[in-house]
């Protein structure tokens, strides 16, 4: 070519384009069509997920959130392969059977980690948004996939087909800020699913205020007002909203006190072994120094006791 002359495509070029462009636009319209309910992964899959993450951030990987795991790796994916996530690594798909509520901002490897604490040997279909939906630039597909009503939206589809729900808090930001939280918090409990058998809440306590669904927000304006459209509809619906989403709000992690207790129990073990060996040490009757052993062992009987309490009652929600 000469300089500053570019030749123009031939009629041939163009309709190869046309053809490249409605293909791929046919197989993202086919994705957008698959059963959101088959768009799960496994536990072990989202681990693997979480290490794809670390390689592909690197030193950026500690702050990261979902915001960035989705830039770096989930839309790459989806867009290469024209299906969500959870389809790149289950082409048949994986039945949902735990509905996962958290928010984008959240500290991506905590949330990880919460959910490895939350179902460390039960056999699971996790149903996250992030990997469940169609990843992309592009926002006009994004909006396509989950369309104009919250009501036969994929987030409400999913709820309707499992029997656990799992909200995962964080410590960065209240998820019932958040309109599609809250959302999902209220159809969760028209759905029954905010029962102890079916009802799981990890991640720290930090933001115990008392919320209005009216101050939510959302990453996209169209989402926001169509949410708030059918709440406004029905009369009552915006209390039963609130009244959901707070309850959900002050349940306490019981995973987690769990674990804090164990911790509390196994420190105290070992400060009671370094007692007791510095009272042999001595080779004579120390009262006030047995004394303080004798009331340091009963503490350890108590949350030893507590501990039990709190694992039996996992166990029979579990059951």
């Amino acid at each position: 070519f000469a300089e500053g002359y570019v030749r123009a495509p031939t009629r041939e070029q163009e309709m190869v384009v046309a053809r490249m462009e409605w293909h791929e636009a046919d197989k993202v319209a086919l994705a957008l069509d698959l059963d959101t309910t088959l768009n799960a992964l496994s536990l072990q899959q989202l681990n693997f997920l979480r290490d794809t993450a670390r390689a592909a951030l690197g030193s950026d990987y500690d702050d990261a959130t979902m915001v960035s795991v989705n830039i770096a790796v989930l839309q790459p994916a989806c867009e290469a392969a024209c299906v969500p996530y959870a389809r790149v690594l289950n082409p048949q798909g994986k039945v949902c059977t735990v509905f996962v509520s958290h928010a984008w901002g959240e500290n991506f490897d905590a949330f990880v980690e919460s959910l490895n604490d939350a179902f460390p040997t039960t056999i699971v279909g996790l149903w996250i948004c992030a990997t469940a939906l169609y990843q992309t630039t592009r926002s006009e597909l994004i909006s396509k996939a989950i369309g104009t009503d919250p009501r036969s939206a994929p987030f409400t589809v999913a709820l309707r087909s499992v029997d656990c729900f799992c909200v995962v808090r964080n410590a960065v930001a209240d998820i019932y800020t958040r309109i599609w939280c809250c959302w999902e918090a209220f159809l969760a409990n028209e759905l029954k699913l905010l029962v102890p058998a079916k009802l799981k809440v990890v991640g720290p306590q930090n933001f115990p205020e008392v919320v209005d669904i009216e101050e939510a927000q959302a990453s996209s304006k169209d989402d926001l007002e169509m949410i708030l459209n059918v709440i406004r509809e029905e009369p009552g619906m915006k209390e039963r909203v609130n009244h959901a989403v707070n309850e959900i709000k002050m349940v306490r992690d019981e995973l987690g006190m769990t674990q804090t207790f164990k911790n509390f129990g196994r420190d105290n073990e070992r400060r009671i072994a370094d007692l007791e060996v510095v009272v042999d040490d001595l080779q004579f009757e120390n009262t006030g120094l047995r004394t303080q052993l004798q009331d340091l062992k009963a503490v350890v009987l108590e949350l030893s006791a507590r501990v039990a309490g709190l694992e039996g009652k996992e166990k029979k929600a579990r059951a």
